[in-house]
């Protein structure tokens, strides 16, 4: 029991630090922070889910927790200071289906093998 609740304190704490870090720089209203606090941790356990269940062509099968990024701070930042919470959200969820769309259809040099006629569009 002390490892699991180890391992959830070093996976949920970086969830929230990162949010708070956004929240403490764009200075919104405390009521705010909290509210993402708790969106960013139920979204990470949503896709924790979502990977470890596998649904469709989505998901890996395998535990693997899912959580925020550092590398999206100053964007988050730059979108909440200028055009609120509304357009922090609309980049989020456009970053998101980029995520999951099929590299096939993007073209990505990374799918190299021909493409059957069957799956040649998107």
């Amino acid at each position: 029991m002390g490892v699991g609740l180890q391992a959830a304190l070093v996976i949920l704490a970086p969830i929230a630090l990162t949010v708070v870090i956004v929240g403490r720089i764009a200075q919104p209203p405390e009521e705010y922070i909290s509210w993402a606090v708790f969106a960013a941790l139920l979204i990470s356990g949503l896709n924790t889910v979502l990977q470890a269940v596998r649904f469709g062509r989505l998901g890996s099968g395998y535990v693997l927790m899912m959580g925020t990024s550092g590398t999206f701070i100053a964007v988050c930042v730059g979108a909440l200071v200028q055009g609120g919470p509304e357009t922090m959200a609309t980049l989020i969820v456009v970053s998101t289906l980029f995520q999951y769309w099929p590299p096939g259809c993007l073209g990505c040099a990374a799918s190299s093998r021909p493409r059957s006629p069957e799956r040649s569009s998107c």
